[in-house]
């Protein structure tokens, strides 16, 4: 498993299905970008390969026959990335329409004014 610069990827998640059966198996490339899957029936399968970043990649019709090793290698390009962002928040607690300005003043205020304007 590696990149269109020769480069190997770790971490890519490859997965086989059974053309026949329609069995699949998942498997995660290691640190050299290698996979295997042990114990797998003669048979076709389909083989994909995948990994954030990069665009999958399947290789269909790949045989598998008893007592060989079936090599599948893959070269993925690097792919689009999908970055969304989402904003959201509360109405603002000022009022930006008309230039009133207001408050709400306590009965007791208004009685006490009197007594504190002498």
């Amino acid at each position: 498993m590696q990149d269109s610069q020769k480069s190997r990827i770790p971490g890519a998640r490859i997965t086989i299905a059974s053309v026949e059966s329609g069995e699949h198996r998942d498997t995660v490339s290691n640190n050299d970008g290698n996979y295997v899957f042990p114990v797998t029936l003669p048979g076709h399968y389909e083989v994909k390969a995948e990994k954030d970043g990069f665009n999958a990649l399947v290789k269909s019709g790949v045989q598998v026959l008893t007592g060989q090793t079936t090599v599948v290698d893959f070269s993925l390009e690097p792919g689009h990335v999908v970055e969304q962002v989402q904003v959201s928040g509360d109405a603002a607690l000022l009022q930006t329409e008309t230039a009133v300005v207001s408050d709400v003043v306590e009965f007791i205020t208004l009685l006490l004014i009197p007594v504190m304007q002498r």
